[in-house]
């Protein structure tokens, strides 16, 4: 993986999958303007959650924040 570009789903699946976290029912209504499928339009799916912190010691905001940087702050479970 390049250091310029991350793509944190691999990783996000697999710390909460680790981490056995809750699944949260979120309620999803796509709006859009074509034809309405209640069925595909609204509907209920179960999301993971996991909070990290963004640095900001020394940041500039146009600066990337590697997910490195994100995830040495997590602490869940005493983990961290």
């Amino acid at each position: 993986m390049s250091p310029q570009q991350q793509d944190p789903s691999e990783v996000f699946t697999f710390i909460t999958d680790t981490l056995q976290l809750p699944l949260l029912t979120v309620k999803v209504d796509i709006a859009h303007g074509g034809k309405e499928i209640v069925e595909d339009d609204h509907k209920f799916i179960s999301e993971r959650l996991l909070n990290v912190a963004l640095p900001d010691e020394g940041a500039d905001f146009r600066d990337p924040i590697p997910l490195e940087a994100c995830l040495e702050g997590l602490n869940i479970y005493g983990i961290g």
